[in-house]
């Protein structure tokens, strides 16, 4: 009768052994996974910085949809080339034979003038950025009234680009703001206002070279023209 208790003592304690170690290796695997996982997670990217461009891709999207960039990216304004009619890239200006009457500038032409068709003259023309990159000014400046100056990069090579004669009221963005290429940011100032300092309405666009601002719609001499890009080289280019 002893003999028969110990073995039903020694049975019951051998199956509770076999309960345990069952219990614990489980436990020891669901461990092991959840720290793998953990390391997974760590060494992924930021699940919040991950979400956070996902939305800012779908607003861009969103925004592109709604008619915000221009589907041919590096054009200021639509329709671009058929606009270049009176000052393009490194005409030469005085007074006299200037294609633009009265004329008050003289030298030769840093940018690309770009002029509105007879039934925008009342209507806000919409401007779009040639590049991605930070907006650096925002200001009056004479001789253009409104003026922004966006920072941005051709083959890793520093440009500065100048977009003048610009409504600043009804400007989107500020200095610091990221553009990005073909996202509409601004309006054409009215003709003879403050916003285009007197000036017919057009686009005013210059593109220097090197991250510093200048703001020369003219220069002396054609040799200084290197300093500058003509925006149809740009359009190759970019």
């Amino acid at each position: 009768m002893i003999n028969k208790i110990k073995i039903g003592l020694a049975l019951f304690f051998i199956l509770i052994f076999i309960i345990t170690w069952q219990l614990f290796s489980n436990y020891q695997k669901n461990w092991l996974s959840n720290e793998n996982n953990s390391l997974l997670v760590n060494e992924s990217v930021d699940p919040l910085e991950n979400d956070s461009l996902i939305r800012s891709s779908l607003e861009v999207q969103e925004r592109k949809e709604e008619g915000d960039f221009l589907d041919k990216t590096n054009l200021p304004l639509e329709r671009a080339s058929e606009r270049v009619t009176k000052k393009p890239f490194g005409i030469l200006i005085n007074p006299d034979t200037s294609p633009v009457q009265p004329e008050r500038f003289r030298g030769y032409h840093t940018g690309t003038d770009f002029e509105v068709f007879p039934e925008e003259t009342k209507e806000k023309v919409m401007v779009f950025a040639i590049c991605t990159g930070e907006i650096l000014a925002k200001q009056k400046v004479v001789g253009y009234g409104g003026v922004v100056v966006q920072k941005c990069q051709l083959k890793e090579e520093d440009v500065t680009v100048l977009y003048g004669h610009i409504a600043l009221d009804d400007t989107l963005k500020k200095v610091g703001d990221q553009l990005i290429i073909g996202e509409k940011f601004a309006v054409l100032g009215a003709g003879e206002s403050s916003d285009t300092d007197g000036e017919r309405k057009h686009l005013h666009l210059g593109i220097h070279r090197g991250a510093e601002i200048v703001l020369a719609g003219y220069v002396e001499r054609k040799e200084l023209l290197r300093a500058w890009i003509d925006w149809e080289l740009w359009q190759e280019l970019i």
